[in-house]
């Protein structure tokens, strides 16, 4: 697996290169409005590259497909030997930088660097790495609109229609996003990605049928590429199919062994199933396969959560451990302090309330105390049943922070819940957000104590089954540890 490394670049001045990018569009804009499509390639509605490697041409559109297919390691691999098959390529390096999981500054010092070998560029790579640059900078409107004269005058190139159609609201287009991706599948029946991304927008709209036909699709035109593998399983997996997910989820392993998604979508679908210890190791094996530090941090404190479903206090406070260490050997403070946040929460949910205010202690020594350290806290100190101590924390969460306010308010709950009183719980569960596991989980166990056992039941019951999730995310663990032991 070639795997992303820190840039050693050193970055220009954001101000110059927003000068080149502002300079680029407005000089090419009304260029490019006024040329007839013919004009821009010698294939006529096609890009028209400046290159003359064929080797880079082909590495530099398979990084593409690969970014369009969710497959960013695929698509880095790809666009480094782009690079390397013609280094003077500026595009090449413009859209590595887009793809890279780098910082903001590397991200930034990458752009300039490939801005500036494109003195002999096409307009049409001039018009894409500066729509490429407005979409990483904060100029996503800028960026649509750019992207969507190119799609224009490049007809017969759907990479440019599927990234245009991607950000088409920072334009002001408010089409259905189903009808956007039938349109691109209309126009290019045979380029797979739009399928894939029409069967989520369908799903998410209440259409199963109609989002499990268009993942088929996406399988039968990329059924070598991981991605449509983990796709198809992970529609099954929302659908019930575990079987059948986990086994497409190996298909896309056997396809390419760092493609991460196989191994975390494997591990959701062994939680549903019961199956921690197995989930735990899949979600090991994703942090094997990570691209940066941070991902790797995030895999293993994935797994941490499954030991915990399984009962294995020891297990998951040794995980979270280690990603705290790997988080500090990499001098990421955020991490790290939240490494020790999902400790204090996990010891407190677990029966070692002792061990929350050490873990609380070295997470404020490692980042900042925000609203994730005052919810987090919160949430610690509600599991322990410490009701003025979640009080406190919660209280010092901003008011304009939704979601972490939510928190704070089903800390309150859970503390509250654990103390008998169930009027006051539910009373603060009424303040949290809508539709939230976690706080779905703490109205179970209030129904519960209430003697209400058939809707206790329900409410564990829909947070246990819930199929969409990702172990990374600590609240669904959380969530799914209180439904499962109450």
């Amino acid at each position: 697996m070639s795997r992303s490394r820190r840039s050693s670049f050193v970055p220009r001045p954001a101000g110059h290169t927003r000068w080149i990018a502002a300079a680029f569009a407005a000089a090419l804009l009304p260029a490019l409005a006024a040329a007839p499509a013919s004009a821009q390639s010698e294939n006529e509605d096609v890009l028209d590259l400046s290159t003359t490697s064929d080797e880079a041409q082909s590495h530099f559109w398979a990084g593409v497909e690969d970014s369009q297919n969710v497959f960013a390691v695929g698509a880095v691999r790809h666009l480094e030997l782009a690079v390397e098959a013609d280094p003077s390529w500026g595009l090449a390096k413009v859209m590595l930088a887009f793809v890279a999981p780098v910082s903001n500054d590397d991200r930034q010092a990458m752009m300039a660097e490939g801005l500036g070998k494109m003195s002999e560029a096409t307009t049409d790579e001039l018009l894409l790495a500066t729509a490429l640059r407005a979409w990483r900078s904060g100029g996503v409107p800028d960026a649509s609109r750019m992207l969507a004269l190119l799609s224009r005058v490049n007809a017969d190139d759907p990479h440019l229609l599927v990234w245009s159609t991607q950000i088409a609201n920072a334009r002001g287009d408010r089409t259905d996003p189903a009808e956007r991706q039938r349109r691109i599948i209309e126009r290019f029946p045979d380029y797979a990605p739009p399928h894939n991304q029409l069967a989520y927008v369908l799903w998410g709209q209440g259409d199963k049928n109609g989002a499990l036909d268009a993942v088929r699709d996406y399988l039968r035109l990329a059924s070598d590429h991981p991605n449509a593998h983990d796709s198809y399983a992970e529609m099954l997996q929302f659908d019930g199919q575990y079987e059948d997910a986990l086994r497409h989820y190996g298909h896309a392993v056997a396809r390419d062994q760092g493609y991460e998604a196989g191994y975390t979508g494997t591990a959701e679908v062994h939680v549903l199933m019961g199956a921690y210890e197995q989930a735990a190791a899949q979600m090991l094996a994703a942090a094997e396969q990570a691209p940066t530090p941070q991902a790797r941090v995030n895999h293993m404190r994935g797994a941490a959560a499954a030991y915990m479903l399984d009962g294995d206090r020891s297990q998951a406070m040794a995980t979270l451990s280690s990603a705290a260490q790997v988080a500090e050997g990499e001098d990421l403070g955020g991490p790290a302090s939240f490494s020790h946040l999902q400790m204090a929460v996990t010891a407190a949910l677990m029966g070692r309330d002792g061990e929350i205010g050490a873990h609380l202690g070295r997470a404020g020594e490692l980042g900042p105390q925000n609203p994730t350290f005052h919810g987090m806290s919160a949430l610690a100190h509600g599991a322990a049943g410490h009701v003025d101590a979640a009080r406190e924390a919660a209280g010092n969460i901003p008011e304009a922070d939704a979601f972490w306010t939510s928190v704070g308010q089903t800390a309150i709950a859970l503390a509250l819940v654990e103390q008998g009183d169930t009027d006051g719980a539910l009373e603060a569960l009424a303040s949290t957000q809508p539709a939230d596991p976690l706080a779905n989980a703490v109205r179970g166990m209030c129904l519960d104590k209430m003697g209400r056992d058939a809707e206790a039941a329900a409410e564990f019951a829909d947070v246990i089954n819930l199929r969409q999730f990702g172990l990374a995310n600590p609240f669904m663990g959380f969530a799914k540890y209180l439904a499962a032991n109450n």
